[in-house]
């Protein structure tokens, strides 16, 4: 790709994405739902 303002931009455009996307914090949640799902609900054992 020769146009460096485009490698830029999607380059910019992509690390948003992902951060927004993979964030911990973001996904914080979501992970503790799957892993109590996986555990079967289970508290505070172990």
């Amino acid at each position: 790709m020769d146009d460096a303002e485009l490698r830029r931009r999607l380059g910019e455009a992509g690390r948003v994405r992902v951060e927004e996307k993979y964030h911990l914090h973001r996904n914080i949640e979501r992970l503790a739902a799957i892993f109590r799902r996986r555990l079967g609900g289970e508290r505070g054992h172990g």
